[in-house]
């Protein structure tokens, strides 16, 4: 889950949806459907909005244009487990079963950093 506004709450699913809700009128606003694959985390930050899939993936998803992804980013070998924009909303964050955190710039395809060394997976960032 995470706050999209003082007044809206965006959700993942695991019918490969992510939902948006009025919290303060208790109504779904919006769907994204992420198509083949669980959703683990999510983040936001204006209107981008990153997910985290079982299937290793993080996707950058940009709410005026949701039926798919803005991009997709694809070097977690497991589960990714975690995502976490940093104030920027360029730079984020993600975490995987994979034993690795990595730090991304949303505006190239790669990560400006990598860091292994967890002994089991790494669930949170």
């Amino acid at each position: 889950m995470s706050w999209l506004s003082n007044e809206e709450v965006i959700t993942g699913q695991s019918n490969h949806k992510m939902q948006i809700t009025n919290i303060t009128k208790m109504t779904s606003d919006e769907q994204i459907l992420t198509r083949d694959s669980v959703v683990t985390s999510i983040d936001s930050a204006g209107n981008s909005i990153l997910s985290a899939h079982e299937d290793g993936q993080i996707r950058l998803w940009d709410r005026r244009q949701s039926s798919r992804p803005a991009s997709t980013f694809k070097t977690h070998s497991k589960w990714a487990s975690s995502v976490k924009f940093n104030a920027s909303s360029f730079v984020f964050a993600s975490s995987s079963y994979d034993q690795t955190v990595k730090v991304w710039d949303t505006r190239c395809g790669f990560p400006l950093q990598n860091m292994l060394g967890a002994e089991q997976k790494v669930l949170d960032v």
